[in-house]
């Protein structure tokens, strides 16, 4: 391998990012084995149970399918070929939740190995101890990893939304209704609404956590429940109405839940805000308490109101929020 590392490096850059991501981080290396194996034949009572952790994690991390290079192997009546961790996949299906990303037992063969480092270090052949050779062997691993693996070089790497403009508003408590997040449900803007609530400090509606979101929606459903919110969603073809009394008891409803703000931060890789978003919001909440090109703050109007009243909206958006629940998930993507 070693030898044809040119051809490697021409196979790697022509892979498609899928392919990278899919393939890239399963590469062990012949030293990380040969730990393995040195550990096996010096300590073989001791190595034998961590040899087990490798047999199930390679089982597991092959997949469900077997493959043919980059395609699916299939028999002579065209069918997939099954793999040992399909079975044992279908089964999890029935007691808890399946694997969806069985590459990650990798790890567990990873871990295996470095336990048969230590074995084999901690083993003395003529009084000299073999803890040098397999220091010299995990350095090894690592160099041919990092050569041999799929992953092009550099790494690929990503850096947090910076929100300094919001910082101010930690000192000022007061829930943030994340009207981004509300409309959005892309990685862009959920790491962003992540970012942008460390920044101001303060609860929002919402979970932008990967797959917790779908099990806490509750925040989300109450939200978008509101009219003011659906009207003023970037891809809403009617226009936000610009008189505060078609949203009273929006405003109404976001006060008695503690909220006191109303946030929307850039989306997309240029993390602009739509003219038409700021336009619409300033006009019907009045001058923005913060105001950049990337994130924008309104306070919520107050209101009043008698106790009849918010009875009726309350029930109202207990329907809505019912409804939605009824309805299947919508997985949004940048400007809907």
């Amino acid at each position: 391998e070693f030898s044809h590392r040119p051809a490697h490096r021409a196979r790697r850059a022509d892979l498609s990012p899928s392919e990278r991501a899919y393939g890239g981080g399963r590469y062990l290396g012949f030293a990380a084995l040969g730990l393995m194996l040195g550990a096996l034949i010096l300590r073989p009572r001791r190595a034998l149970p961590w040899l087990g952790v490798a047999a199930a994690g390679l089982i597991i991390a092959m997949g469900s399918y077997a493959l043919d290079g980059l395609a699916d192997a299939r028999n002579a009546e065209g069918l997939r070929l099954r793999l040992p961790f399909f079975y044992v996949n279908r089964v999890l299906g029935y007691l808890a939740e399946p694997l969806n990303f069985p590459v990650r037992a990798v790890a567990l063969i990873a871990t295996a190995a470095a336990a048969s480092a230590g074995l084999v270090a901690g083993r003395r052949i003529a009084g000299r101890s073999l803890g040098p050779a397999a220091a010299l062997l995990a350095l090894i691993s690592v160099i041919e990893v990092q050569a041999l693996q799929l992953n092009p070089r550099p790494m690929a790497s990503f850096e947090l939304t910076a929100w300094p403009e919001l910082e101010p508003l930690a000192e000022h408590p007061g829930a943030m209704v994340d009207l981004s997040l509300a409309w959005n449900t892309d990685l862009e803007t959920l790491m962003g609404g992540l970012t942008a609530q460390v920044a101001h400090g303060q609860r929002i509606q919402a979970v932008p956590v990967e797959r917790l979101r779908y099990f806490a929606p509750e925040g989300q459903y109450e939200v978008q429940a509101l009219a003011l919110v659906r009207d003023s969603r970037p891809s809403q073809r009617r226009a936000l109405r610009l008189d505060p009394e078609a949203y009273r008891g929006d405003f109404a409803l976001l006060r008695e839940a503690g909220f006191s703000r109303i946030f929307v931060g850039g989306i997309g890789p240029y993390r602009d805000i739509p003219r038409s978003v700021s336009a619409c919001l300033s006009g019907l909440l009045g001058p923005p308490e913060i105001a950049t090109d990337h994130a924008m703050v309104w306070p919520i109007p107050e209101v009043r109101y008698s106790a009849e009243e918010l009875a009726g909206w309350e029930a109202a958006r207990r329907r809505e929020v019912e409804a939605m629940r009824r309805r299947p998930p919508v997985h949004r993507g940048p400007g809907d």
